[in-house]
């Protein structure tokens, strides 16, 4: 039996496992997610979960690369007991995410004897920006991270403890883990390696973790050759793996350009998880720092600073400041800026410090994580902790997880690297297998600042991210339902535009491709826009600084249209809202056969 089974789970777990469950309830309530309308892609993925909960069918649009099989379940369930909106969609999310920040506490927990050090991995996570945003929508992220938390959790305990139902029931999670993105297949195949390493090579592991892998795998392509002979493939469902493909050729054919792809993905993807782990690492560096010669100490500091400043200089000089990637964490806030004109953003400064913070966490990162590996690989475990077998099946489940994005042609989000975190953190803590002894009060308290400030970004960002989209959504409904305009000619940015043809369209399987509105009359947007009178502005009531204070509606000076009884407005003059109908209400409109 491994000694990382001597962990017990007690008392003062509990009220841990109590505290990150209110703190999460305290969060829903000063974010407030209570809106009936989408934001991001996840228009794409809620008209389907409400389409099942409504017909008991299921019918895609043309957006999805993902098998999306197991989210549209979880969503539709939601919609079945409490109706369909995306009100009830945003919540099927926000309790993934619950159940997910609980399983992150007991993976950690299971590498560590210090409870303290748990639960700062643990918040590193729940004030994670990009975590926090991605639960107040109903984007495939935080279930599909809370799938493979909790399935690798089960088959790790399986490993350690030999226990055949808890690797079956890891197992059946995977499988719905990969109905729900492709990736999930690096949870079974990251098993098979560490349950040689574990086991040693034995017949049984045939039976035990090959054959799983091969029926999730068939699983996989039963689904989509299904999907394909009755209700047709979305468009772009092979497009990410043909990219891919694409990439790796030209890298066969010796086009050597094509590595600046990966090679570049890889620094950023380093930058972000040394700054997302960066609460646990100040609290954990110390101690190792404490265990190393003198020499090491001065060629590793000097090795440090020389990369720090390097790496920092060459950002701002050629522009890869954070954040380097866009999608949720953006200048200055959280989530996708679609709207029309310019949004508010910070001064240059704030995010060169914030990129020089990065490769600060950057440097601690890799340090701790070779540290991990020397103690697991190298067999300096005596007591719980990380051992060879769990180090290598984290790190292979985070290079497939990563892997494919970063070896293709097309975008590379941030929200990519959020499934890693967990896992980061948890190989992190191998490097405390040896140190019985607490952080310093600095680091700790270092530790606290680091999070106090996540915890505000990211509650404040994610509060005026849906506040300035209930703004849109309030206004492009208006004009649409109270005013009489036909949805053409209305141009309220991409999850609007999107909205409501694939709503009309998507027993067909949606619209094909991505609705633009260049002309469109009216326009919402972020500023007034040259050659557009202003008929309102909105205060969209904004806790942080540099975000989004007003949504504009405008109408084009240049069309030649009725007034529909709308005035314009001088931009410098406040408006409330006019008496829009309430965001819990259904838009049912008639656009049948829109394919711009």
């Amino acid at each position: 039996m491994s000694p990382s089974t001597n962990i017990k789970f007690t008392g003062s777990d509990a009220l841990i496992v109590a505290f990150l469950s209110c703190l999460w309830l305290g969060m829903i309530y000063l974010i407030n997610p209570v809106g009936d309308f989408p934001i991001d892609d996840d228009w794409g993925y809620g008209l389907p979960a409400m389409a099942m909960a409504n017909d008991g069918g299921l019918l895609f649009t043309d957006r999805q690369a993902v098998p999306l099989f197991t989210h549209v379940l979880w969503g539709s369930a939601f919609c079945w007991l409490f109706g369909s909106s995306f009100t009830v969609l945003r919540f099927s999310s926000l309790t993934a995410g619950w159940i997910g920040l609980i399983a992150v506490y007991w993976l950690l927990r299971r590498f560590t004897g210090k409870r303290s050090l748990a639960l700062i991995g643990t918040l590193a996570l729940v004030a994670n920006p990009v975590f926090v945003n991605l639960s107040f929508t109903y984007m495939t992220d935080v279930p599909f991270l809370t799938l493979c938390v909790v399935s690798i959790l089960l088959l790790i305990t399986g490993l350690d403890k030999d226990k055949h139902w808890y690797c079956a029931i890891g197992l059946s999670l995977a499988c719905f883990a990969t109905l729900t993105r492709q990736l999930g297949l690096a949870i079974p195949l990251s098993f098979c390696i560490a349950w040689l390493i574990k086991n040693g090579y034995r017949h049984r592991w045939w039976l035990e973790a090959v054959l799983p892998t091969l029926l999730i795998g068939i699983s996989l392509v039963a689904y989509t050759k299904l999907v394909e002979s009755t209700i047709g493939l979305p468009a772009v469902y092979h497009t990410k793996g043909a990219s891919m493909f694409n990439l790796l050729g030209h890298v066969a054919q010796l086009r050597l350009g094509a590595l600046t792809y990966p090679a570049k993905r890889s620094f950023i993807t380093f930058m972000y998880l040394g700054l997302f782990t960066l609460p646990l690492s100040v609290l954990l560096v110390p101690r190792l720092w404490q265990t190393m010669t003198p020499l090491a100490r001065r060629r590793i500091g000097i090795g440090s600073a020389i990369f720090v400043v390097g790496a920092t200089t060459a950002c701002v000089a050629t522009g890869l400041t954070m954040p380097m990637i866009g999608n949720n964490l953006v200048d200055f806030g959280l989530g996708l800026r679609s709207l029309a004109g310019e949004a508010p953003k910070a001064p240059a400064q704030v995010w060169i410090a914030v990129t020089l913070v990065s490769a600060i966490g950057c440097v601690l990162f890799v340090g701790l994580l070779i540290a991990s590996a020397w103690s697991a690989l190298l067999g300096h475990t005596h007591h719980a902790g990380l051992h060879a077998w769990h180090f290598v099946m984290l790190v292979l489940f985070c290079v497939m997880a990563i892997g494919p994005p970063s070896w293709m042609y097309t975008a590379f989000f941030d929200r990519y690297l959020l499934l890693l975190l967990p896992f980061c953190l948890a190989l992190l803590l191998g490097a405390s297998n040896n140190q019985h002894a607490p952080p310093p009060k600095w680091a700790m308290g270092l530790s606290v600042v680091l999070l106090a400030a996540c915890f505000w970004f990211s509650i404040g960002a994610t509060h005026d991210y849906l506040n300035w989209n209930r703004m849109r959504w309030q206004s492009g409904r208006y004009l649409i339902e109270e005013v009489g305009l036909p949805v053409e000619d209305v141009n309220g940015g991409f999850e609007f535009n999107q909205y409501f043809p694939n709503k009309a369209n998507l027993r067909p399987g949606g619209v094909d491709g991505v609705v633009r509105k260049p002309d469109s009359p009216y326009v919402i947007a972020f500023e007034p826009l040259q050659g557009h009178d202003v008929i309102e502005r909105l205060d969209c009531d904004p806790w942080l600084p540099w975000s989004v204070r007003y949504v504009w509606v405008l109408r084009s000076t240049a069309a030649s249209m009725p007034t529909h009884n709308l005035s314009p407005a001088r931009p410098s003059s406040h408006h409330t809202p006019p008496a829009y109908p309430q965001a819990t209400q259904q838009v049912s409109l008639s656009i049948a056969g829109q394919t711009r």
